[in-house]
């Protein structure tokens, strides 16, 4: 009988006499009992616990030398399947995504740790025990940490292929008419007031601009202009035209300063100003409250259907704990081929070249430099600077530009005949076979599937699934490391239908 409860990963890595002995011990057997059984000294019985509690495999007589890794074995298996599906996906995994995929592979190591350790109860001294566990304190590595894995593990750091090429290879016939054939049944039905879209888009908008120079000057040399804050903005909205305010991720910040504070906009804060898993979970939370209010003046057969969301299948979306909440709150997440928004996402077909082409002119308005000279610093001028000219942007753009992103899309009226006659559709190029070409990510089969990837306890059923509190869930977003992400506005209250057909106003406070 396992009593740690070991996981599909560690049964892959680990030897099954290391499993068996943590296992004994959990049990109740001696040192002594253990050591006969395998003929092993009761050093080895210690070896052996101390790397399976730091994720390595352990076999007797086998030294492994050097001192203790970044990863351990088993969540170097984990970064390979990973480095493959996204491979196999033709969306390679990034240098900086493989940074933020280690420390939460560390992460998961250090409460795995705890919880073997919970189950082996007295079996170490504290002070042993606290060293192991300390051994495994998550930390973000240095940069350099990504290229020596790479070197150690016969890894190629390639230049990525342009995202052009991906995008011929990837938008061919076959691509484009197994996403319309799997999400027939759900779009065709949905009314357009259910259809949502939402995309990122990063700030850019550092510009070359001319400089004055006299008629005998021999050089026309300047001073690099104030380099804007990398900012993404998550951009929603429906088919009727209807936009829920930005979802923006600054670079580190602490806390929200004060000139943001009235600005219509929900604001997170990550290392790099990326999105992230957990950044994610808090879009959905903050989506789902926005969309609840929304419904309640929706006539009651609308307001009762299922809510579409569609986005593209950036690694984000693969979250366990987002995918519950939207599951929950009756959201189904269907997500575009790889490399095909272009053709497929309607913010990408229509709404993203309006938002970039209004976002300068909005720079320079008096009301924003009004404020401009209240603050102190540069940083603080060019982040206040790019976020107004972000929210006044797409609060500006035209209410029929954003619907018209449906209806070029193919999605809303559903006719995939208006994207099939396409000149970006590649008809020519033998059709390769593209894995996760357009999924319903809640469907009950792939939330079993991600809890399970993500979970140390494994699930065979769809209601072993851990349910969700909406206190853990504050607490997650607010207590997390800018690594992986942290909220700065207020959660959004919810609204909950009740059976006297009234609606619960819940808030996460």
């Amino acid at each position: 009988m396992s009593f740690c409860q070991w996981t599909k990963e560690e049964t892959e890595t680990f030897s099954k006499i290391q499993m068996e002995i943590c296992d004994l011990k959990v049990g109740g057997y001696s040192n002594i009992e253990i050591a006969k059984r395998f003929d092993i000294t009761p050093q080895a019985i210690y070896n052996s616990i101390r790397t399976t509690l730091t994720g390595n495999r352990w076999t007797p007589h086998e030294s492994r030398g050097g001192g203790q890794k970044y990863l351990g074995d088993v969540e170097i298996s984990t970064f390979f399947k990973k480095i493959e599906e996204c491979y196999l996906n033709l969306n390679c995994l990034k240098t900086v995504e493989a940074v933020q995929l280690a420390y939460e592979l560390r992460a998961n190591r250090y409460f795995r740790c705890l919880q073997i350790l919970d189950c082996l109860k007295n079996v170490f001294k504290s002070s042993r025990a606290k060293q192991i566990v300390n051994s495994l304190e998550p930390f973000i590595p240095c940069e350099s940490w990504i290229n020596h894995f790479c070197a150690r593990h016969n890894i190629t750091l390639k230049n990525p292929e342009s995202l052009e090429e991906a995008r011929r290879r990837c938008c061919n016939t076959a691509v484009i008419k197994q996403f319309f054939k799997q999400n027939k049944s759900i779009l065709s039905k949905v009314h357009k007031c259910n259809l949502w879209n939402a995309d990122e888009s990063s700030s850019s908008l550092t510009k070359k601009f001319k400089v004055l120079i006299t008629g005998k000057a021999e050089h026309s040399i300047s001073s690099v202009s104030n380099v804007e804050p990398h900012i993404t903005g998550m951009f929603c909205f429906n088919a009727l035209g209807v936009r829920l305010d930005p979802f923006i991720i600054l670079p580190k910040l602490a806390k929200l300063p004060e000139e943001l504070r009235d600005i219509p906009a929900f604001f997170n804060s990550q290392s790099s100003g990326w999105m992230t898993k957990n950044i994610f979970l808090a879009f959905c939370v903050f989506f789902v409250s926005k969309v609840s209010k929304y419904k309640l003046d929706l006539p009651t057969e609308e307001a009762e259907q299922p809510t579409i969301l569609i986005l593209d299948n950036h690694s984000s979306r693969y979250n366990s704990l987002a995918l519950e909440y939207l599951a929950l709150h009756n959201v189904q997440l269907l997500t575009f081929p790889p490399h095909c928004s272009h053709l497929l996402q309607p913010f990408d077909v229509a709404a993203a070249r309006s938002l970039k082409s209004n976002m300068e002119k909005y720079q320079y308005k008096k009301t924003i430099n009004d404020v401009l000279l209240k603050l102190n610093s540069n940083a603080s001028k060019a982040r206040y600077k790019t976020i107004v000219s972000i929210v006044e942007s797409w609060r500006t753009i035209d209410t029929e530009i954003l619907k018209n992103g449906f209806r070029i899309s193919g999605l809303a009226p559903f006719d995939e005949n208006v994207i099939m006659s396409s000149k970006y559709i590649n008809k020519n190029i033998q059709e390769i076979n593209v894995p996760n070409a357009g999924q319903d990510l809640t469907s009950e089969k792939n939330r079993l599937e991600q809890y399970n990837k993500e979970s140390y306890f494994h699930a065979d059923d769809i209601d072993q699934i851990m349910k969700i509190e909406y206190p853990a869930i504050r607490a997650i977003l607010e207590t997390n490391n800018h690594s992986s992400g942290i909220i700065l506005s207020k959660l959004p209250s919810l609204f909950i239908k009740c059976d006297n057909n009234k609606y619960q106003k819940v808030s996460f406070y």
